[in-house]
């Protein structure tokens, strides 16, 4: 029986370090500069080809650039979710080491960390909009359009060999 043309695109390849780095490095520039979006585009080329724990770890740097993305909407509880995602897919690679693929890590797992704690207060008094104006009194005002962090708070760190 011969293959479906959408089974031909889940054949795994296999990839040159090389042109893995040659595929990386333009993100990693893009997420450098502080285009996250971007950045998450151009790596996104790459995971659909990854495998194992390499997949696994573009994953999370996707997720990081995605967090950033969303702390620039606004988008506090996403960005919150999003950055305990990528923490959790980076952290299998963390006991091989805090240097993965030649890149240190430690600098955005620690600015991750920063970012979820300085999130999680907020995070935790959003209060819906469909809650009646006396309960939303009693439990504390509504992290929404009206109350925004200021985005110079958050670290942004930077993606280095």
């Amino acid at each position: 029986m011969a293959p479906r043309d959408e089974d031909l695109d889940k054949t795994p390849i296999l990839l040159h370090p090389r042109v893995k780095q040659q595929m990386f490095k333009p993100g990693q520039d893009l997420f450098n500069d502080e285009k996250y979006f971007e950045a998450h585009e151009e790596w996104e080329k790459l995971w659909k080809m990854e495998m194992g724990l390499d997949r696994t770890w573009l994953q999370g740097l996707i997720q990081v650039a995605g967090h950033f993305v969303l702390i620039g909407h606004h988008r506090y509880h996403a960005s919150y979710r999003m950055a305990l995602h990528a923490l959790e897919k980076i952290s299998v690679t963390l006991p091989l080491g805090s240097i993965y693929r030649k890149l240190d890590l430690e600098p955005i797992v620690s600015g991750l960390h920063y970012n979820v704690q300085l999130l999680a207060p907020h995070v935790r008094s959003y209060i819906g909009p469909d809650l009646g104006e006396d309960l939303k009194e009693q439990l504390g005002a509504p992290l929404g359009s009206e109350h925004k962090l200021d985005t110079a708070q958050f670290l942004y760190p930077k993606l280095f060999e």
